[in-house]
C-alpha cells in the first residue's frame, strides 16, 4: 500500500518538476532533482528508506552506521555478567540501520576507507546493504541478510568463525 501511496504521489508530481525545469538529466538518460548525483537519485528511488534522508560525508555515514549499532549490541540489558551477550542482535541491527538510513545518507564514493582496514566500502558493497535492508524493510522477511551485509560494511564479517555470513543459510526445524 505504501509503494503505491508513493507511486500515486510521483506520478502526480512528476510534470510540475519537469515544467519547472528543476529536472535535469545527465549523458545516461537518468532523472536527477536539485543536482543530486545518480547513485544517490537511484537509491532513492530503490527504496522509502532513503527517499528523505539527508546527504552527508561518507565516512560520517558508516562511523554513525557502525558506532549507534555497536553501542546497542554492547549496552543491551541481554549482556550477561559474565561477558557472553545474547539478545536480538539482528532486530537491532535492522532497526537501527533502518532509523539511521531513513536521517541521513552517504555522499556518492566509490571506495572509501573510513575504518582503516585491509577492506575499505566500495558503494556496490553499500549497495548491497541498502538491498538488503530495503527487502528486510518490504516484506518482514531477510533479517540475515542485513545483519550480514553490515558486518561486511564494518569489516567484520570474517573476525568470528560462527558468524552467520561463514555459514549455508538453513530452514529451521
Amino acid at each position: 500500500m505504501q509503494k503505491f501511496k508513493i507511486g500515486l504521489i510521483l506520478f502526480l508530481t512528476l510534470p510540475f518538476y519537469a515544467v519547472s525545469g528543476v529536472a535535469d538529466s545527465n549523458s545516461s538518460g537518468s532523472t536527477f532533482i536539485d543536482g543530486e548525483t545518480g547513485k544517490i537519485a537511484n537509491l532513492r528511488h530503490k527504496c522509502e528508506i532513503f527517499a528523505d534522508s539527508k546527504v552527508i560525508e561518507s565516512d560520517k555515514y558508516f562511523f554513525t552506521l557502525g558506532d549507534d549499532i555497536d553501542d546497542r549490541h554492547r549496552d543491551s540489558i541481554y549482556s550477561h555478567p559474565s561477558g557472553a551477550r545474547n539478545g536480538p542482535f539482528q532486530t537491532w541491527t535492522f532497526e537501527d540501520a533502518v532509523r539511521i538510513s531513513s536521517a541521513i545518507i552517504p555522499e556518492e564514493f566509490d571506495k572509501i576507507n573510513p575504518f582503516e582496514n585491509n577492506i575499505g566500502i566500495t558503494w556496490e558493497k553499500f549497495e548491497a546493504f541498502a538491498d538488503a535492508l530495503c527487502y528486510a524493510y518490504e516484506t518482514g522477511k531477510g533479517l540475515r541478510n542485513v545483519t550480514i551485509a553490515h558486518a561486511d560494511l564494518m569489516g567484520k564479517g570474517g573476525e568470528f568463525v560462527g558468524f552467520a555470513g561463514n555459514w549455508e543459510n538453513f530452514p529451521y526445524i
